[in-house]
Parts: C-alpha cells; structure tokens; sequence
C-alpha cells in the first residue's frame, strides 16, 4: 500500500508538468488516456517526473 505525505490534483498541460525531474514515487490518472490527441508526449512528460522504479496508474472505466 503507498504511503503519501501529500497528494496534489492539478489541471494543467500534461505534456508541460511544472515539476523538476525525479519528483515524484507515483502518478494517478483516472479516465483521461482515453481524451488524449498525442499521449505518448504525456506519457514521455510522466516519465520525466516519475523517480526512476516508480510507477503509473492508468485508470479508465
């Protein structure tokens, strides 16, 4: 089970997060990969932020 010390909902560009690099252990999307014109940017923009072993949870119902 993750443990967090904060969670963050942000509407902003997928593909221009305004997070360093490494930033972050997980990243949650619910019912979006289905909305997006160009995912693999958004996906390259997760990576980016992503720390290296985390991981990404894709949702969608």
């Amino acid at each position: 089970m993750y443990q967090h010390h904060f969670t963050r909902k942000l509407n902003k560009k997928c593909d221009q997060l305004p997070f360093l690099d490494d930033s972050f252990d997980l990243i949650a999307c619910r019912n979006l990969v289905c909305k997006l014109v160009e995912p693999e940017k958004i996906y390259q923009e997760w990576h980016r932020v992503l720390k290296e072993g985390a991981e990404g949870l894709l949702l969608s119902y």
